[in-house]
């Protein structure tokens, strides 16, 4: 677990204290949400 936080925290992100798999990015007001349709890919 040490290793994520210090990882996402290096890259800007804020943990949840009472969640420490939750991160979230400092100023994530700026990045709209996006409703992307995923296609299925053929094989």
């Amino acid at each position: 677990m040490k290793l994520l936080e210090e990882a996402m925290v290096r890259h800007g992100f804020v943990g949840y204290p009472t969640e420490w798999w939750h991160f979230d990015i400092e100023d994530w007001e700026r990045y709209p949400l996006a409703d992307v349709p995923l296609k299925a890919e053929k094989r």
